[in-house]
């Protein structure tokens, strides 16, 4: 027993920690601003596809030993190719990455008012491409106490934060399309397709207790991941929760701003201008070491789909590149322009783990039937509006 909750306890940190990005601080907060005070409502919307969701997709590529090439698979060699094309890129240079290094100028802006942009991107591409290509090691140290400091500067933000509460200013919303619109601000997560690809961590994790040292039964896998993945889960949901009341309580007269203004503003309004100093620097380092660990990621991608034509170095070069252009477009234009293209695409993943889930528990064989009913239904709630 001793040894079954060790593995469940190690596990259940190491799933917080990979799902718990900088960016995620972004969407429970933006959620307490729009809650007129109903911040349970819009809460249970968001934990349905900000936690639920990535543990559940945790649960079903562990079933496939970690693997993201057989998980997807499934649909077919060529499908399965544009799927994790899409995936790579949407956790890389297009949407995920871009909005840390967005997020990460935000929190810096009030101490640097006259760095714009342009230079703050480039600089942080150029730190990135240098800690994923010569200091992986020293980025491995700095990682290890990054982490802890993050979760402790978000956790003191949010205690200190309750304790000085104003009260909410509580207004007459439709609580059933806040419920709806908060479910679709958890799909800005990325964090179910961030699972996917983070399931062979969490498979070696798992293989590191087991008594064959490379291989460790299936079902016992999924089994220790469906209860790390509930602590994990009760641990994220106390954060987001924390968040979204901060969101609620501290921001009247800045609810116009965007994510990472509001985030930068009830930091200083919270903790001060030494208080505000201290977590911009740490959510900016913590967002520099996810940048470089999903910069190696889609870097080692672009290598294995062109047969080692390119080298790692330029690899990383050019998807760093790519992610500060993107990034040039600034947090709100991006939340803007991706958030159509994730609504889309997220519920084919959902699909996607839901049948792969379903076929490791029951057999069920059906995949490409309902995935491409779910892109139909999508595409129809996604374009109609925008015509």
């Amino acid at each position: 027993m001793k040894g079954l909750t060790g593995r469940v306890l190690t596990t259940s940190l190491a799933i917080f920690a990979m799902l718990f990005g900088a960016g995620n601080l972004i969407f429970p907060l933006r959620i307490g601003v729009e809650s007129g005070g109903h911040v349970f409502t819009g809460f249970f919307g968001f934990a349905l596809t900000g936690i639920l969701l990535p543990i559940l997709g945790l649960m079903a590529v562990v079933s496939f030993n970690g693997d993201y090439q057989s998980f997807f698979g499934r649909l077919g060699s060529w499908s399965s190719k544009v799927v994790i094309f899409f995936c790579m890129m949407i956790i890389g240079p297009f949407i995920a990455m871009p909005r840390i290094m967005d997020l990460a100028y935000e929190m810096v802006r009030p101490f640097l008012p006259s760095m714009p942009l342009l230079l703050f991107t480039i600089l942080f591409a150029l730190v990135a491409f240098i800690a994923t290509y010569r200091l992986n090691r020293l980025l491995d140290i700095i990682g290890k106490y990054l982490s802890p400091a993050k979760v402790v500067s978000i956790v003191s933000i949010i205690v200190i934060g309750l304790f000085t509460a104003h009260k909410a200013e509580y207004r007459p919303i439709d609580q059933m399309a806040f419920f709806w619109n908060s479910l679709l601000k958890g799909y800005g997560t990325l964090d179910l397709i961030g699972a996917i690809f983070f399931g062979s961590i969490v498979v070696q994790l798992l293989s590191q207790y087991s008594n064959k040292k490379e291989h460790i039964d299936l079902s016992k896998a999924v089994h220790i991941t469906a209860i790390s993945g509930l602590f994990a889960g009760l641990l994220l949901g106390a954060v987001y929760l924390g968040i979204t009341c901060l969101g609620a309580f501290h921001t009247q007269g800045i609810s116009s701003l965007n994510e990472g203004e509001i985030f930068s503003q009830v930091a200083f309004r919270i903790l001060g201008n030494w208080g505000a100093a201290v977590i911009g620097f740490v959510v900016v380092l913590a967002g520099l070491t996810t940048l470089v660990s999903i910069s190696a990621v889609v870097g080692e991608y672009i290598q294995l789909v062109s047969n080692q034509r390119i080298s790692y170095a330029h690899s990383v070069a050019v998807v760093l590149t790519a992610c500060a252009l993107v990034a040039n477009s600034g947090l709100t234009m991006l939340l803007v322009y991706s958030g159509p293209f994730i609504n889309f695409f997220y519920p084919l993943i959902i699909a996607i783990t839901v049948c792969n889930l379903l076929y490791k528990l029951y057999g069920f064989t059906w995949i490409k039937l309902p995935v491409a009913i779910t892109a139909l239904i999508s595409a129809w709630f996604v374009l109609v509006p925008l015509f």
